[in-house]
């Protein structure tokens, strides 16, 4: 599943979005995309089982609230949750 969204994440409009997010500073968006990628591996390093997408919203919002802007939160998380939409309405099934 993470592969894809990693994937999702590389689209244009996703990057668009994360650039605007980031005042199109490019070297921003690479800090913002390493800060993901270690805080989305810390939460499932964890070993916990998250009842809802909305349980690791707030757990990957905890983590990247140390290091990364809101607004910049706010985008990622957006493109996450379009991320899993998009592969719930193409009917892909995606195991982490």
């Amino acid at each position: 599943m993470f592969d894809y969204f990693f994937k999702y994440l590389n689209n244009l409009n996703s990057e668009t979005k994360l650039l605007e997010a980031c005042e199109w500073d490019e070297e921003r968006v690479v800090v913002v995309r390493s800060h993901l990628e270690s805080s989305l591996e810390k939460i499932f390093d964890e070993k916990y089982s998250y009842p809802n997408f909305g349980a690791i919203k707030k757990k990957l919002s905890h983590h990247l609230g140390e290091d990364l802007h809101q607004q910049e939160i706010d985008i990622v998380l957006e493109i996450l949750e379009e991320s899993l939409e998009s592969t719930t309405l193409s009917g892909k099934k995606y195991e982490n």
